[in-house]
Formats: structure tokens, sequence, C-alpha cells
């Protein structure tokens, strides 16, 4: 029996194989030709969550598709599965929305028998279950690849058929959660960007007591702001703990044992993958050597400066080829135009209001991937 478990559920779970419980495991192929419109032709890229997107999906003849792709024919409520490449145990269900449609040979068909426990079997194929089975079983070449022998004989526990839709539908509340919180997040990023644009094309403008501001000046980065460094390396970190944060290109790393500033300032990640990426980062914390700290001059706004550095484009500042790297000296040239202090202010307050709620919703989807996390690893055998 499993860690966790619904009460009013006492029997024992069973070992069952994929293939005894479904009534065909297949594949596509790759057609000669594709079109411009006909049967949607489903790959891997053009699963979206567990769903198809049918933006992503290609096209082939009805008669490409009637005839050479007759196996692979979909059906509603059939699940892909994929079996070759880097997302190899990605997961979809065919809904009646995307049909007709046809699929190649990186993602396998499975069709079960009995069409109501779906959910259930999709969960076990996202579970740390089958993960542990494609690490045993992965054949390792041009690229990691499962074949349907290997599909039919997945082996993994199961309750009986009631237990089996208490733990789906619960599962499939979480996702739907997770699933809304995400829009969310999406709608308020596109608020943020849509703000952002105005305000700073000064499309948008603020008032004081119902008077305009002055016109905005134009300036250099370097005249509203000054550059600090770091000598923090990463591999330093190992050895060090304590009561203070330290960030990264990806954020928040750590804690450690001392601070570099005293007050909240703005972080420019300067090398690698991450270049360009702005944060604002807590008072009593420090950044690794990879980042540039930025603190604003004279009575300049430091929420205003970190809604300002997201609207520069690093990138055109980039150099090196190998490990791409910025330089303060080269990106402060960057001009720009400020308003006077107080419509910084009121440009900050407003855009900060957003942010945090941004930041609030990003921290509940966190807690809904925790939870299903959790449960993924304790819920199945």
């Amino acid at each position: 029996v499993p860690n966790l478990r619904f009460p009013g559920f006492e029997s024992e779970w069973k070992e069952i194989r994929l293939g005894d419980i479904s009534s065909f495991i297949s594949k596509g192929t790759t057609p000669k030709n594709f079109t411009e419109t006909g049967i949607r032709y489903i790959k891997i890229e053009s699963l979206d969550g567990t769903f198809v997107n049918p933006d992503r999906c290609l096209y082939i003849k009805k008669e490409t598709h009637l005839g050479e792709l007759k196996r692979s024919i979909l059906r509603e409520n059939d699940i892909l599965f994929a079996i070759a490449g880097a997302t190899i145990g990605k997961v979809g269900i065919v809904n009646k929305n995307i049909l007709p449609a046809n699929t190649n040979q990186a993602l396998a068909i499975i069709r079960l028998s009995n069409k109501g426990v779906i959910d259930f079997i999709v969960f076990i194929l996202s579970s740390r279950v089958m993960k542990k089975y494609i690490r045993e079983s992965i054949s390792v070449g041009a690229q990691p690849n499962l074949n349907l022998q290997q599909i039919n004989d997945f082996r993994f526990f199961s309750p009986q058929y009631f237990e089996q839709i208490k733990i789906a539908n619960f599962l499939s509340l979480i996702g739907n959660r997770i699933e809304t919180q995400n829009k969310i997040i999406d709608r308020l990023e596109s608020l943020m960007l849509g703000f952002r644009q105005k305000i700073f094309s000064q499309e948008l403008r603020f008032k004081d007591d119902k008077n305009e501001f002055s016109n905005w000046n134009e300036k250099r980065l370097k005249d509203i702001c000054i550059k600090e460094s770091s000598n923090i390396s990463a591999n330093s970190l190992q050895e060090i703990t304590g009561g203070y944060k330290v960030y990264g290109a990806t954020g928040y790393l750590q804690n450690i044992d001392f601070y570099q500033e005293e007050k909240p300032y703005v972080s420019i990640v300067k090398d690698g993958a991450g270049v360009g990426r702005t944060m604002l980062c807590e008072g009593q914390s420090s950044v690794l050597g990879t980042l540039d700290r930025i603190k604003p001059k004279n009575d300049n706004s430091l929420y205003f400066l970190y809604f300002l550095l997201k609207t520069v484009q690093f990138d055109k500042y980039k150099t090196g080829s190998t490990i791409p790297h910025i330089y303060f000296k080269d990106y402060s040239k960057e001009k720009i135009k400020i308003p006077c202090s107080s419509e910084q202010k009121n440009i900050a307050n407003f855009l900060s209001s957003i942010d945090k709620k941004l930041e609030k919703e990003k921290l509940i989807l966190k807690q809904y991937q925790e939870q299903k996390k959790h449960l993924l690893q304790n819920i199945f055998i």
C-alpha cells in the first residue's frame, strides 16, 4: 500500500502490466509530405501539458491518414506517451476537438480497454514509478528511447477501481488549480508588460495634484545609477551558512554569514546564460560575482530604477561567444528618459503594486506545485 491513502480503502494494491489493460499500443511514422491544411499531425512539440495544442500541429493529406498511416489513426481518449528524445516520458490525452488526427514514431499510442481509468493511468505515467522505469530501461544512442515492447511491459501497482477514481479526481483538482494559477500569472505579466511599455514610452503619464509633471529628461544610465561588484564565488558557498541571503543568476540561492548591502538594491546578471536578467534584491544580502549590484544616484527612486532597467535591451551589449558577458562601462551608456523624482515615485508605487500581486500569485503556484509533487511521490507505490 502507498504512504498516503484516502480513508475507507484498505485492500492491497495489485501489480499489473500496462499491456494487459490496453487494447492497442502502437506508434506512428513520418509521412513523405506535409500540407498546409488537412488532417492534424501530432508531434511531441504539439503537447501542451496533457493537452494537444492545435497551433503546434502539422497537417497531412486525408489519403495519407487513411492509407500509409492508417495504423496510427488516433481516437478520442487515446494516451500519447513520448518514447524518444529529450522530453521522453511526456504524456498527453487526445480530446475529441483535435480529431481527426495522426501522430509520429516518437509518440506511443496507448488505448486502454477501460476508458474510465484514463486519468489514473495518466498520473501513473507521470509519476516517479514511470520515471524510475525509464531510467532503468532507456536505450541511449543518438537520442534516448523506449520501444513499444517496453511500454507494454511497464508494470505498476494499482488499487481497485473506486480508489483509482478517487485518486485521479483529487490530483485532477490540484492540476486544475495549477492551470488556473498559471493563467492568473500570465494575465498579470501581460498587464505589467503593457503598463511598463505605456509608462516608459510616456503614453501614460501621472499627475501631481491634478497638474501634469514636467517633461522627462534624456540621460544615460551612468548618470542615474552606480555599479558595485562582488567577489563571492559559487564554490565558496559550499562552506558558508548564516542568516543573510545571497542571490545568483536564478534568484535567491541560500543563506550566508555576512552581507554586502544593508538596503535593497537591483542586481543584473553579467555572466552566463541569464545575462541581462534584472532582479530586486532584499537588504542585508549579497550576490555572486557574476552579478552587478546597481544602486540609484541622488534622489532617484530604487524601485523606479528597477522597472526602468527591465526595459533595457541588454542583448546588444553582449560580448563573448562561449560565455556571454555584459560590462557596466558599455550598458551604462544606454540613453534613457526619466521623469522628476515625484513622478518616479508614483510610477514605482503603481508598478510595485502589480509586482507584489504577481509575486504573491507565484508563491501560491509554487505551493500547489509542491503539494502535487509530494502527492505524486507518496500516493503511488
